[in-house]
């Protein structure tokens, strides 16, 4: 009902946040005066995370119990490919953004994924988004175009300017 709604809202404006101060702090830490490299850094964002993410696991789920543990090679494929190719690869990526469009710009591509959502849920399960979530889709892509073209605009003045 309404209180699912209040909480995934919540969860949303959370979300918005954590990517603001996300992005300051990678500016701030990651920025050329401190010498620290991008891509190391990842490792670091990411063993933290997954330190972070036990420690509430623990929390929230206790510790588990043996009979919770399924291995198998369809199992360790899938851990595989989601830690190399959905998590470290895509971070090595965005720190490459990082470095060529710099922090507000480079930001603003996962401002996408919510749209990258509605495709591949789409193509994998043939749902069709809502109008509403069409709505969001547009005013997203057209934020991020905003963003985008108002900085590809800034530089050209700078850059005709300087002569």
């Amino acid at each position: 009902g309404h209180e699912t709604q209040l909480f995934g809202l919540l969860a949303i404006f959370l979300m918005a946040m954590s990517y603001a101060v996300g992005m300051v702090a990678i500016r701030l830490i990651l920025s050329k005066e401190n010498g620290i490299n991008h891509y190391g850094s990842v490792f670091h964002q990411t063993g933290s995370s997954f330190i972070l993410l036990c420690f509430v696991t623990l929390l929230f789920e206790g510790i588990p119990q043996e009979k919770h543990f399924h291995f198998s090679s369809e199992a360790m494929i899938s851990l595989i490919y989601l830690g190399l190719f959905t998590n470290a690869l895509a971070w090595l990526m965005f720190h490459r953004l990082l470095e060529t469009w710099g922090a507000l710009k480079a930001g603003t591509t996962s401002y996408t994924l919510p749209v990258a959502a509605l495709f591949w849920d789409y193509i994998f399960f043939k749902h069709l988004p809502s109008a509403i979530e069409c709505i969001g889709a547009l005013a997203i892509l057209s934020g991020v175009f905003l963003i985008q073209f108002s900085f590809s605009k800034k530089a050209e003045v700078a850059i005709s300017s300087r002569n």
